[in-house]
């Protein structure tokens, strides 16, 4: 189990940091720090993504956070989502190694990567019993399928009895999502909630 007190996530967004700081507070009764990683998510390369987070991955590691989580979106990458997630990661462990500062042990412990696949959205749709709670935003016909691999804002979009807008909507679904369910239905989320728990 991940000590979140004394965790950093590095997300893609305001909106992904948001709904994730949101969700935590309300689950875990505490409230890591977040930073936005200073990248474009949709094509970076894995070696981009990284050189983009080094910054902040080694201020992170300097300071007194038991654990670093990275969350970044898979978007349209051919790369599978957990592929993704051992490149990124091995990525990580390779160039701080370089610095002589980490131990391969150390950095094995404290980096977790994550990836949706494809989106922050397919994580919130992953749950449509529990964003149906929002009768307001969700039909009510809604129905719950495997949506990993399948783009999470149009499923979610779909959904919807208004307009999307993420940084509106996002913060207030992912917020109604049990984890639980949520890593039955999403293989992606599964790693992240198995992590956590």
């Amino acid at each position: 189990m991940i000590d979140l007190s004394n965790t950093i996530f590095i997300l893609d967004g305001s909106s992904d940091i948001h709904s994730v700081r949101q969700k935590i507070q309300k689950e875990y009764h505490c409230t890591p720090e977040f930073r936005k990683a200073s990248c474009n998510g949709k094509d970076v390369s894995p070696e981009g993504y990284v050189n983009a987070v080094t910054g902040t991955l080694m201020l992170a590691l300097s300071g007194s956070y038991r654990h670093i989580i990275c969350i970044f979106d898979r978007e349209k990458r051919q790369m599978s989502s957990q592929n993704l997630r051992a490149k990124v990661k091995g990525v990580i462990v390779t160039k701080l190694l370089e610095t002589n500062q980490y131990s391969k042990t150390e950095l094995s412990e404290k980096v977790y990567v994550f990836v949706p696949d494809i989106m922050l959205e397919n994580w919130i749709v992953a749950d449509v019993q529990g964003i149906k709670l929002k009768k307001e935003l969700i039909r009510q016909n809604a129905k719950q399928e495997k949506y990993d691999g399948k783009s999470g804002s149009t499923t979610l979009k779909r959904m919807m009895k208004t307009n999307y807008h993420k940084t509106q909507h996002a913060p207030l679904l992912f917020k109604a999502v049990n984890f639980k369910r949520a890593s039955i239905n999403s293989p992606s989320f599964e790693a992240f909630y198995t992590a956590l728990e």
